[in-house]
């Protein structure tokens, strides 16, 4: 499963792309980072969540400053975390469902990203967490929250200026059309492609209606690394996610060299490869 995931992408909203990445008064140059989609981007969302979905147990986090789980799919930071700490908005993105939210947190953003979702609704039908098509009403939530806080129109400053990070797709593939070929049936590759891909515009729009303003994409390839089929996390590093890999689980020493860091989920040096590619794109 591990070597699929290569394919991986990164949608991230990039719109007013200038040189600085701040205004003249050293404020952000965007006010707040919006995350959606899967296990790749989901900083703990499923933590509140009644589904066995779930990493909030060692190894995870291993690599973090306080070498703590947080719910993340990695042994470090996620892609949405690099991007708010270089954009200069905040050092890690929390959970919506988080309970001990800040107005500050509010105001500088929130992940709604769910682990193993997917944009076909079918790739959640049993597992219990949020599909990406459900996302958006959490964000609608999230703007009254908001509102509540700082004020309309301050809010939709923050929802109209911030960065919006989508990442999915995966899951899709890995459990509809290869694992249980039920969209197999109906679709071919080029095909199944074409549905998610009108089943993420239509996320897009939602968002855009909502006041979200800025999107874009960008990915990146298996580079550098010394395995990319594996991952570091297992006795085999073909099977080992989740609950699968846990404390008594071996680990590899140096997960800088995986691209992967359990069966499915990249390790956090894959995500800084692909927050370099981001940064690039909003620097072009």
């Amino acid at each position: 499963m591990a070597s699929f995931l290569i394919v991986f992408a990164i949608l991230a909203a990039i719109v007013s792309l200038d040189k600085c990445t701040c205004t003249s008064t050293n404020e952000p140059r965007y006010p707040a980072i919006f995350v959606f989609g899967d296990s790749t981007v989901d900083s703990g969302m499923n933590n509140y969540i009644s589904t066995a979905m779930k990493s909030n147990h060692a190894p995870y986090g291993r690599d973090l400053t306080n070498r703590k789980p947080t719910g993340r799919f990695s042994n470090g930071r996620l892609v949405p975390d690099m991007l708010a700490s270089k954009l200069g908005i905040k050092e890690m993105v929390p959970p919506y469902l988080s309970p001990v939210l800040s107005k500050e947190d509010l105001m500088t953003g929130v992940s709604f990203a769910s682990a193993g979702s997917g944009i076909d609704d079918l790739t959640t039908a049993v597992s219990g967490v949020l599909p990406v098509s459900k996302q958006p009403s959490y964000f609608l939530q999230y703007k009254e929250r908001l509102k509540l806080a700082v004020g309309e129109e301050q809010a939709m400053k923050i929802v109209n200026g911030g960065l919006v990070v989508l990442s999915a797709g995966s899951n899709d593939f890995l459990f509809d059309f290869y694992a249980v070929p039920l969209r197999k049936i109906q679709y071919n590759i080029s095909g199944y492609q074409d549905y998610l891909l009108q089943r993420v515009q239509n996320v897009v729009k939602e968002l855009y209606s909502s006041g979200c303003r800025n999107f874009g994409i960008a990915g990146v390839g298996p580079i550098g690394f010394k395995e990319i089929k594996k991952g570091c996390c297992g006795y085999t590093g073909y099977v080992e996610m989740g609950p699968l890999c846990n404390s008594f689980t071996p680990v590899c020493a140096n997960a800088a060299e995986y691209m992967f860091w359990d069966a499915v989920h990249p390790s956090e040096a894959t995500y800084e490869l692909v927050t370099k590619s981001l940064m690039e794109t909003i620097f072009r």
